[in-house]
């Protein structure tokens, strides 16, 4: 049954925080209502309107966004999803392409994802590990890898997978090509396979065709394709096994670009602790961001900055914030990725318009021509 609305006022505004109420339909008659000339109509206006049920809106915990498709989690611990499909990416148990958010189940203690070239991972807040998409026999739904509940961490990479567990033990699968597991073979691991015995690994990052990693001593690692220097070792020979960058024990974070198909793209942005951004590897766009676009073998400055707090690699472009929350970009910008308004490669750190309230959302080396952030 529909409510009777009265006006509070002459003009006949309704304040719909004191007067009306959600999920709920109303009559609303106007009186005194005169034409153009001034007359009175005999016959008040009558009509009908309902207003709509709450809805709860859930926050953003984290982004990820693959080669062609992005997942979001909320904070209700919800997973959704959008973009390709061809390969069950997505996770819905299909292979169509979805152009807005679809949630993936109705699981509601997803903790962490990770968007790789045609596949993705994510873990449980129970420890879980869970994948799907590309896989020589695809998975169109999220399902479990093994039965351990004590995973921390992911990273995805172009066609393998970087994972850490809570006791600081480091594990990889998936294409070992360019020896990017780091297990001193070449040989394709089908399951989670531990590298080494160490059990102080940090944080993970996985690109295209090799790998970076920290330890809790903040030395930085890396190991697989190192044919345009992006380990950062000095050489272009590949590594099948981590191998240390430097001596250096305040390395803070790490960002591992390129595509799934190699390419010139490939290469290693990280962070100091004291809050300088580093870069090494391919630099054909500019992607470095020290002003040439000449390849580097070793850990570049970039710039004199010191409050630089977060960095993600893409494709052939770069994105980092500063503590003061900017935004700043670099690199290709064939497609606009970049942000800044056009389509101009960018050779240094580019400041994104003027907003102050960027937040970190999480980087996949995929990323090729969209980007995905978030404000506060």
């Amino acid at each position: 049954m529909a409510a009777n609305v009265t006006s509070k006022c002459s003009s006949a505004f309704l304040d719909p925080t004191s007067d009306l109420s959600p999920g709920t339909s109303y009559i609303v008659t106007i009186t005194g209502v005169k034409d153009s000339a001034g007359n009175a109509l005999a016959t008040p206006y009558t009509g009908i309107f309902s207003t709509g049920s709450p809805v709860s809106v859930q926050a953003t915990k984290a982004i990820t966004a693959g080669r062609a498709h992005t997942l979001s989690l909320k904070s209700d611990g919800t997973l959704w999803s959008w973009g390709d499909n061809i390969s069950g990416q997505l996770g819905d148990g299909t292979t169509i392409i979805k152009t807005t958010p679809k949630q993936i189940g109705t699981a509601t203690n997803w903790s962490a994802i990770s968007a790789g070239g045609d596949h993705t991972l994510a873990l449980k807040s129970d420890g879980t590990l869970w994948a799907w998409g590309f896989n020589y026999a695809t998975f169109f739904t999220p399902t479990q890898i093994g039965t351990a509940t004590n995973w921390s961490a992911i990273s995805a990479g172009g066609g393998f997978a970087i994972g850490l567990k809570s006791d600081g033990t480091l594990w990889a699968w998936g294409d070992n090509s360019s020896g990017q597991l780091g297990d001193g073979t070449t040989t394709n691991k089908t399951t989670p396979t531990q590298i080494g015995t160490a059990t102080n690994w940090s944080a993970i990052s996985a690109g295209g065709f090799h790998t970076t990693a920290l330890k809790s001593d903040g030395t930085l690692w890396a190991w697989g394709d190192n044919s345009l220097g992006q380990l950062g070792v000095g050489t272009i020979t590949n590594k099948t096994t981590p191998t240390q960058i430097g001596t250096d024990i305040n390395w803070n974070a790490i960002a591992a670009g390129g595509n799934s198909n190699g390419g010139a793209g490939s290469r290693t942005i990280a962070l100091k602790s004291d809050g300088t951004l580093w870069a090494w590897g391919s630099n054909g766009y500019g992607q470095l961001g020290d002003g040439t676009t000449t390849t580097k073998t070793t850990p570049t400055q970039i710039g004199t900055a010191t409050n630089w707090s977060a960095i993600a690699a893409g494709g052939d472009h770069t994105l980092a914030l500063k503590s003061d929350g900017t935004l700043w970009a670099w690199g290709s910008n064939w497609w606009g990725q970049l942000g800044d308004g056009t389509t101009t490669n960018k050779t240094t750190p580019t400041q994104i318009g003027t907003a102050t309230n960027w937040t970190q959302s999480h980087h996949s080396p995929q990323i090729r021509w969209h980007i995905v952030g978030m404000g506060t």
